[in-house]
């Protein structure tokens, strides 16, 4: 598992991109957790593996998401 700092822009929105951080097993995942987490598609920008350590986590989660 990593940890991916993620931004995006959601569906619809006007303008405007969300900021995420993910805990994924695959960078793969990481576009799925968040379209289940916004309840429409998004689009991402920018996808990084951040150098936290993910060994607490057991699942794949949507950890926040701010407005940027």
């Amino acid at each position: 598992m990593d940890i991916f700092k993620v931004i995006y822009g959601v569906g619809n929105t006007c303008g405007g991109y969300n900021q995420a951080k993910v805990v994924a097993a695959k960078k793969e995942h990481v576009q799925g957790l968040l379209n289940e987490q916004e309840d429409e598609s998004v689009l991402i920008t920018l996808i990084e593996i951040m150098s936290e350590d993910a060994s607490m986590y057991k699942h794949e989660q949507v950890l926040s998401i701010d407005i940027v």
